[in-house]
């Protein structure tokens, strides 16, 4: 896989042969579409031999800022949703990216960029599935015709209102892959474990009087107040889910 998470509104030759010479191959390539929130995309996701890629939020309502081309490929994950200046891990998508120390972390993101990770990591999922491809019957420059058509197969939503001049449309080859990647914790459910228990419950009394600077401390903060305090709580007792 190869993904171009970069947009400009001038071609390359070079870079067409490179995407010529990788689809030949049978590597797919992903592309940003753009983050202006219009029909249209930047090059080289309107490249055709390029799978471009839109973005939606963690509702799988497609992205306000997200662009999209007239063909579009793939809706995938890239929204972050900011409350009082603050992200809301709960409501944003959350994705891999560089630590400070040159490891991953995750963290919430927003954007097409964003989103061609998540379709790409998809496909390759699908991809490993089938080791034997390039052979007698899988020619390599169709695995890529192949994949898309698999994402689309699977993907839980595959028509997708799309914004236009005339209001709203639907594109029947949309894929919304939503749901693949690590999926924000519910709330009260602090460490994100699936379950509202006593591991919880002890994080929060861990942040009790704090007012939260970051997403992470910002789950503990269940009723949006900026404080950890009583009423989080009362919250996180109502929530009470034991683990399976």
């Amino acid at each position: 896989m190869i993904t171009l998470a970069f947009g400009t509104p001038n071609q390359s030759q070079l870079l067409n042969e490179a995407i010529q010479y990788a689809n030949d191959s049978g590597v797919i390539v992903f592309a940003a579409s753009g983050n202006d929130g219009e029909l249209g995309c930047y090059y080289p996701a309107s490249n055709p031999l390029v799978m471009n890629v839109a973005a939606c939020d963690v509702f799988e309502q497609f992205e306000t800022t997200s662009n999209w081309c007239d063909g579009l490929d793939v809706i995938s994950p890239g929204s972050m949703e900011i409350v009082f200046g603050m992200v809301d891990d709960r409501k944003s998508v959350i994705g891999p990216v560089p630590g400070e120390s040159g490891s991953s972390e995750y963290k919430a993101g927003r954007g097409t960029s964003f989103a061609v990770g998540f379709a790409a990591g998809m496909a390759a999922l699908m991809r490993a599935q089938h080791p034997e491809w390039p052979n007698a019957e899988t020619e390599a420059s169709e695995i890529p015709l192949i994949i898309h058509e698999l994402m689309s197969d699977i993907a839980s939503h595959p028509i997708v209102a799309l914004p236009d001049k005339a209001g709203f449309r639907s594109r029947p080859s949309a894929s919304v892959l939503t749901g693949f990647g690590p999926v924000a914790p519910g709330p009260g459910d602090v460490n994100g474990d699936g379950c509202v228990n006593s591991a919880d419950l002890g994080l929060v009394l861990a942040s009790f009087g704090q007012q939260p600077q970051s997403p992470g401390l910002h789950l503990v903060d269940l009723d949006g107040d900026f404080v950890v305090g009583p009423s989080d709580l009362g919250m996180l007792l109502a929530l009470w889910t034991p683990c399976p």
